[in-house]
């Protein structure tokens, strides 16, 4: 593009000058004119394309620019949002820990009050059993409790609460108020 604005001015500078040879210039031909005129428009019309080409380039150096900041700024954003998701996994992570160990302190309270290990407890349970089936024969639908169960109410009447309970058995305490809920009064365990 920068030769032909060029080429199309020294062409009509070379007609202006044949013309001026071959006869008196004001006599000049109006095609030669018309033709002279022709290449002044082009030559307007290629400094205007020049000109809009200059712009758009300029344009599009501001919008890849743009481009590479946004780039930069969704990066520095992951890497946030990353961070940020780590601090909340660790923090969930110690609030775990922490109930982990809230439970955890419990347990030698729980040992004051000289509760027997469950595996005696279940021996015992065994014994008892099989005593009272000796007195009493089996009724036709007898209810029977898994031990948590018998355990969790047998603390209850104890006077232990939902939460020593819980921490006791390693059950949450929902499953504790579960049990207790359906845990008709005044039946059998």
């Amino acid at each position: 593009m920068s030769f032909m604005p060029m080429v199309l001015f020294l062409l009509g500078v070379i007609i202006l000058i044949g013309a001026w040879r071959l006869g008196n210039p004001s006599n000049t031909s109006p095609e030669l004119i018309a033709a002279l005129k022709g290449v002044a428009g082009v030559k307007r019309e290629i400094s205007y394309i020049r000109t809009e080409l200059r712009e758009t380039e300029a344009r599009i150096e501001e919008h890849e620019k743009l481009i590479q900041e946004r780039e930069v700024l969704n990066q520095k954003t992951a890497e946030l949002v990353q961070t940020e998701n780590e601090q909340i996994k660790e923090t969930i992570t110690n609030i775990k820990t922490q109930e982990y160990m809230q439970k955890q302190s419990f347990a030698p309270w729980v040992e004051e009050r000289q509760v027997q290990p469950y595996e005696l407890q279940v021996e015992k349970d065994a014994e008892k059993e099989a005593e009272v089936e000796s007195e009493n024969p089996p009724k036709s639908n007898p209810r029977v409790f898994p031990d948590k169960y018998r355990w969790v109410i047998e603390l209850h009447e104890q006077g232990w609460s939902t939460l020593e309970i819980a921490g006791h058995l390693a059950i949450s305490q929902d499953a504790v108020n579960m049990i207790l809920k359906t845990y008709p009064r005044g039946g059998q365990i």
